[in-house]
């Protein structure tokens, strides 16, 4: 079962790994379908407002972005799952290019 505002959350789990799926419009009710026990870590993209909605109360569920995903929420929660354009953004790697360059002000770096 996979859920989202263009169908595609949580699909990714389910197209990788073979399995035949159907499509909900309800985040929640996707997981909950899995029947996942303990803590479940939800990577959603920025852009994904209604996931971020839909899961942000869920006790069970930790929601972050592709670009705040680290080592400690992975090994704390017991599921790992990805919506399609956040697994892609995350595949794709970090940002690259002159615009992201950090610079520190000539005070910072006195400091």
């Amino acid at each position: 079962m996979a859920a989202g505002e263009r169908g595609t959350d949580l699909a990714v789990r389910l197209g990788y790994a073979g399995v035949e799926h159907s499509l909900v419009h309800d985040t929640v009710k996707a997981i909950e379908s899995l029947n996942l026990e303990g803590g479940i870590l939800v990577v959603v993209s920025r852009d994904e407002s209604v996931s971020w909605l839909s899961l942000r109360n869920v006790p069970t569920v930790h929601v972050l972005s592709p670009d705040q995903l680290n080592t400690y929420d992975v090994l704390v929660c017991d599921q790992v799952l990805f919506t399609k354009s956040a697994l892609e953004t995350f595949l794709a790697g970090p940002s690259t290019g002159k615009a992201l360059k950090a610079t520190a002000k000539e005070s910072e770096v006195q400091a």
